[in-house]
């Protein structure tokens, strides 16, 4: 007799940002929204985010991490 396989479970993992703005992880404001709209909820409150692209995500520790890196613009 063989033994039955352990069903598979569907685990969804934590996301947190990171922006150059500040050292610390922000906490996911809603699961639902998007990365990109994550970040430009978070722009009310850091205005480099505003022109910033999205990278990731990078999963540490079961977390997955997205970072917002600012785009560096010319003038003229």
């Amino acid at each position: 007799m063989t033994p039955t396989p352990e069903p598979l479970h569907a685990v969804a993992l934590e996301r947190a940002f990171r922006t150059p703005a500040t050292a610390d992880l922000l906490p996911d404001p809603n699961p639902r929204l998007s990365p990109n709209e994550v970040r430009l909820l978070y722009a009310h409150q850091y205005p480099a985010l505003v022109n910033a692209s999205v990278e990731g995500p990078l999963e540490q520790e079961g977390v997955q991490i997205y970072t917002f890196t600012e785009q560096v613009g010319k003038k003229g």
